[in-house]
Order: C-alpha cells, then structure tokens, then sequence
C-alpha cells in the first residue's frame, strides 16, 4: 500500500507540475471590455489639458492673461493674472473651480466658482463664471467667453442668475512640457 501512495503522490505532482508549467507558458488574458463611451469621455481626451491665455474685454481691450486646466473627468480650474484686484475697479478674488461638460465634439461648457476677498471696493462676494469654449486639436487652442456674475456671500450661486460683471472673451493656447 505504500508503494501505491507512492505512486499517486508522484503522479498527483507530476500532473500538478504539467498544468502549472502550461499555464505559465501559455497564461490566460483577461478579455477588456470596451471604454463606456459618454459625451464627456469622447471631447475629454481632445481638451483636457492646461491652457495660457488671454482675456479681453467687450472693446476687444487687454484684461488680463489666465490659466484654464481642464481634467478628464469634468473639472475645471482657472487663474487669473488680476487676482489681486484692481484698485477702484474690483477686490481680490480666488481661484475659480468647478466642471465642465461637453457640448459637442471638441466643445465644452462649464460653471466655476470663486470668491471675492473684502477691500476697498466693497465687501466680499461669490462670483460664477460661466464659460463656453471650442478647441482646435489640430493647432491646440482654445477660443471662447467667459461671462462673469456676482453674488451676495449668502447666495446660492448654482440656482440664481446674479449681477453680471462682464462677458469676456479669450484665446489660449495648450501648455505642453518641453
């Protein structure tokens, strides 16, 4: 009996060895399944990026220069160079966040906020920015506007219309790493 345990315990090895070897020479891949393709997924891969740009106002006169980031999920962050404020004009602001969503093939819409800081020229405030912009894959630009509301600090700036600032226009151009 134990020259047939013997057996079977070599046996057992000996198949255990074949299936392991064969399946680390010939492992199995696991089939991916397609990408779910939403509307934010097909324009994303075509404007997400930074851009530097430029920012006029209504007369077509220099307002300032900015940065617009936009990720591939749908967030948007802008800076701006007159985020210091400008005296008699307006306070200091923040950053502006938000998201964007495509409205077409290399077209995006998107809302983001930001918040004034209290100085000479009033109280602080929320302001939305609404913007709409189309982007050029091939010379990897982007051309838009940028309408700006301001709110009381107590307001809901999603649900309400606001006061318009301004609507500004701008041109930009892809940041790319040298």
């Amino acid at each position: 009996m134990t020259r047939i345990c013997k057996i079977f315990v070599t046996l057992a090895i000996s198949t255990l060895s074949t299936f392991t070897i064969a399946h680390a020479l010939n492992p199995q891949f696991a089939i991916a399944q397609p990408e779910e393709v939403t509307p934010l997924s097909k324009c994303s891969k075509f404007v997400t990026g930074t851009y530097l740009t430029t920012i006029v106002d209504a007369n077509g006169n220099f307002a300032s220069r900015g940065m617009i980031t936009l990720t591939q999920d749908g967030n948007i962050f802008v800076i701006d160079s007159n985020q210091g404020g400008v005296k008699d004009s307006f306070n200091p602001f923040g950053d502006t966040q938000g998201a964007y969503k495509c409205t077409g093939n290399r077209e995006i819409s998107a809302t983001g906020i930001n918040f004034g800081f209290p100085g000479d020229d009033g109280v602080n405030d929320i302001a939305r920015s609404d913007i709409g912009a189309t982007f050029d894959q091939q010379t990897q630009t982007v051309q838009g506007t940028i309408t700006v509301r301001s709110f009381a600090l107590n307001a809901n700036p999603l649900s309400e219309e606001g006061s318009v600032v301004g609507t500004f226009p701008f041109t930009g151009q892809r940041v790319n790493a040298k």
